[in-house]
């Protein structure tokens, strides 16, 4: 009797009284199976490549873990610069959806504050984002600029340097945020 090896599954051909005829087949290409003796092929996650036996993410130093109670490879986490998609909202929250696991990068333009966990955010006015991360503008940080992550995945602007005054998200929305230089017979009060 033989046994299914690395890229292989049992498969059922027909009954015969009562019998299963089993025989040993390869899994094609663009699948992976997770154990052999006891597993199926699977069709390979947008976010991996396959080769017929493993699932190995697209991005360099994002985990996959194979998890041998669902016969699946699963998405663990991605490296910054990258959203986590697993789930049919296009994020790591909602209902889980194997076929769409991967790691998505941010565009030169946005941010991300936990690529695990959020999704890539666009860069407010008052910033500069590299797809990992948000500094504001003319160097406003090293003056005392202070932004806050939110529990929502969002970077709140809630402190500008003196002689700025603050354009707040609550003010303008999320996009908007920026510190404006105060004009000359202006000053901000607090």
């Amino acid at each position: 009797f033989e046994e299914p090896g690395p890229g292989q599954q049992y498969v059922t051909r027909r009954q015969w009284k009562g019998l299963a005829l089993v025989s040993v087949e390869a899994c094609a290409a663009d699948q992976y199976i997770v154990d052999p003796k006891r597993g199926q092929c699977v069709n390979c996650p947008e976010g991996a490549r396959c080769d017929g036996s493993e699932a190995r993410g697209k991005v360099a130093d994002s985990v996959w873990t194979k998890d041998a109670s669902v016969g699946l490879a699963m998405l663990e986490s991605c490296p910054a610069g990258h959203a986590l998609i697993n789930s049919t909202v296009g994020t790591s929250q909602g209902v889980f959806s194997h076929e769409i696991q991967q790691c998505r990068p941010c565009g030169t333009h946005e941010y991300v504050v936990d690529p695990n966990r959020f999704a890539c955010q666009p860069c407010p006015l008052g910033a500069e984002c590299d797809g990992q991360s948000l500094v504001t503008r003319d160097g406003l940080d090293a003056l005392g600029a202070k932004w806050k992550a939110s529990a929502e995945g969002v970077f709140v602007l809630v402190e500008c340097p003196v002689g700025y005054r603050m354009v707040s998200a609550a003010e303008r929305g999320l996009e908007n945020q920026q510190c404006v230089k105060c004009g000359v017979n202006e000053f901000v009060a607090s």
